[in-house]
């Protein structure tokens, strides 16, 4: 933390409040947000460039000051946004007195009476009060607000932040030959800003009835193709903002004012400062970048069929999905799916698929193409954005096998680098390249990538069953059947359910008879969590999985298919009445993306349903993954009992 955060913790650390109010009030990830604000001083007065000789002393009072004004202005926004209880307003009332007021002793003690700095504070202080007054009209109001007015209020709202300019003056003899440029960087930083806040806050600002351009915007442009609004819903509204292209131009709008800020900063060498432009520029692309990508997914999800294909039997289910799969292959020779902020998963799930349908003869042709790309390589990742991992290692060593390919020695030496010596694989196991990759600094943990993962550990054990490695396999035996409840099943990392890392471990298991008892608990604890229609469940979404469904079958069919024959037959009955027209399953959010930090998956409050960003869930909404999972399965069910089932 800086100086300025340990002062301003220490200093609510002695008002009279809760203490989950003083938690909330000096949260890391509040900091964070505050980063620019809290920064701004030091960014402006980098290394005592551009003839600035002010005392270290001064410099640090003015920042708590300021820092301090800053927060008394948030709470004074929040109460008059937001419709809040009685005691929530008397906790922001004292809160914005405390902090005004602390900020004004700290002022006084820094500038006379006489000092130039008041009055350009007053003037500044005028113009964005005239500005939140307006804003808080338009609310009510609710007019057309053209660009040129958005950015004046934009600059209006900034106001007071120029402020530190003016500050900063008031500290020196003379004033600063550079405060135009300064005050026209801060001007065309702050319309940026607005830029990304309005895109950020659409939804939130919607539900508090706040007025922005960007909702000025999507109303006008919808009315302009004449639709009523009073019959368009704010999630109508709010796909519309990125389908109709207003929020990609608004980015483009906002790396334009980014540069112009960007060129004021290089010309005054405040190098620090174009650092901190340019990360808010490469926000924008990679923002603008993720739009196409849902724009893409959405066009995917779209062409899916959700009528049922009644398949006569078994032959007739598979014909249907290959024919699917099929026509899913892109030009590239690749499938893709689950989208995340790193794109299209690409070698992961296209080695994934190339494995299941391997086993289903007369596609040749079809996996040949697909793995073509794949043989040439050495190893695999989630696609080419991303490093390596053993996860997608995994299907690639377990493709190759399958299709009678001999994997090489580098290739073998590289994934067993992911082994643990507890017998735990890890996804991941480059940190440094992991936080290149991902843009993270040594203040980001990575530790919950770095550890080992059930889920890929047992994929890593079913790899290991068939390339007799016998002491590696027996120590990734060993670690999964330490991380087995009592109640038979064990957790997933990556997936919403333990069905995954159970299934895995179970067909991992049935290669051997040494660990029977622990492989007949698993199995019983798939039996037990069975649908009575014969699907399994993702719990994350409370709705049937044809991924999990196929999985658990494949488990139980592979440990004891006579044992548990119900249980399949009504298994492969429910996957085969729910197969749609176009040969696919239907899927739903089945894939976790924690973020990195994260250790155990019950400390994630909320998880959000997003293709971006972490702690979200994803679904594989190309149906590749899903489908591909349920060909394989069904094929070995066919052979397990010879014999062609009606659905």
């Amino acid at each position: 933390m800086s100086k300025t955060t340990d002062q301003f913790s220490e200093y609510v650390n002695t008002l009279f409040l809760e203490n989950a109010t003083k938690e909330a009030l000096t949260s890391p990830d509040l900091y964070h947000s505050h980063s620019f604000y809290l920064n701004l001083i030091p960014l402006l007065t980098e290394n005592g460039k551009n003839d600035i000789n002010i005392p270290a002393a001064k410099l640090e009072k003015l920042g708590i000051a300021s820092y301090l004004y800053f927060r008394a202005l948030l709470v004074y926004d929040h109460m008059t946004d937001s419709q809040t209880e009685t005691t929530e307003k008397k906790t922001n009332l004292y809160l914005f007195f405390s902090f005004f007021e602390r900020s004004a002793a700290e002022l006084g003690r820094l500038y006379e009476n006489s000092n130039p700095f008041w009055q350009y504070f007053e003037a500044c202080k005028l113009e964005y009060f005239n500005t939140t007054l307006l804003e808080k009209q338009w609310s009510q109001k609710r007019p057309a607000i053209t660009e040129a007015v958005f950015k004046k209020i934009a600059s209006g709202k900034s106001a007071v932040c120029n402020a530190i300019v003016y500050a900063l003056n008031g500290l020196m003899p003379k004033d600063f030959q550079h405060t135009p440029d300064w005050l026209e960087c801060l001007q065309h930083l702050h319309i940026g800003f607005q830029y990304l806040d309005d895109l950020d806050d659409f939804k939130k600002d919607g539900i508090e009835q706040q007025w922005t351009y960007t909702h000025s915007q999507v109303e006008e442009a919808i009315k302009d193709q004449g639709h009523n609004l009073s019959a368009v819903s704010s999630d109508a509204k709010y796909r519309y903002l990125f389908l109709s292209g207003i929020a990609v131009r608004n980015l483009e709008n906002a790396i334009d004012h980014f540069r112009l800020a960007k060129t004021i900063a290089a010309k005054t060498q405040l190098h620090r400062l174009v650092t901190f432009i340019t990360s808010k520029e490469e926000r924008c692309r990679n923002q603008i970048r993720e739009i196409s990508l849902l724009i893409e997914k959405t066009k995917d999800k779209a062409k899916k069929s959700t009528d049922h294909l009644q398949a006569r039997t078994i032959q007739h289910s598979t014909t249907a999905g290959i024919d699917f799969m099929a026509g899913s292959l892109q030009e590239d020779g690749y499938w893709r799916d689950f989208l995340t902020s790193a794109g299209f998963g690409r070698d992961w799930i296209t080695a994934y698929v190339v494995l299941q349908l391997s086993d289903i003869p007369g596609n040749e042709a079809l996996i040949a193409k697909a793995s073509e790309q794949l043989l040439s390589r050495t190893g695999a990742a989630y696609n080419e954005n991303i490093i390596a991992d053993a996860d997608s290692i995994n299907f690639f060593i377990w493709m190759q096998n399958n299709r009678g390919v001999n994997v090489p020695e580098a290739t073998v030496v590289n994934w067993r680098s992911f082994m643990h010596s507890n017998g735990g694989w890890a996804t991941y196991n480059n940190e440094l390249s992991l936080r290149e990759k991902l843009g993270l600094d040594k203040g980001v943990s990575v530790a919950g990538w770095l550890m080992p993962h059930n889920c890929v550990s047992a994929v890593a054990a079913c790899v290991l069953s068939f390339m007799e490695i016998n002491e590696a396999y027996d120590d990734t035996i060993g670690y999964l059947l330490k991380q087995q409840h009592d109640e038979g099943y064990i957790s997933s990392y990556w997936w919403t359910s333990p069905i995954y890392a159970t299934s895995f471990s179970l067909m991992a298991l049935s290669k051997t008879k040494k660990y029977a008892d622990a492989a007949a608990r698993m199995a019983c604890w798939l039996s037990n969590i069975q649908n009575s229609d014969g699907c399994w469940y993702n719990p994350a979404v409370n709705e049937p999985s044809a991924l999990y469904t196929a999985l658990a079958m494949k488990a139980l069919l592979q440990f004891n298919d006579k044992h548990y024959t119900e249980e399949i037959q009504k298994g492969a009955e429910w996957l085969l009445r729910n197969q749609t027209g176009d040969g696919s399953w239907p899927t739903n959010r089945v894939l976790l993306l924690p973020a990195t930090n994260v250790i155990q998956l019950e400390t994630v409050e909320q998880w959000r349903k997003s293709s971006f960003g972490v702690n979200v869930i994803i679904d594989d909404h190309n149906r590749v993954f899903t489908t591909a999972t349920v060909l394989n399965t069904l094929h070995l069910y066919e052979q397990k009992y010879s014999l062609i089932h009606a659905s």
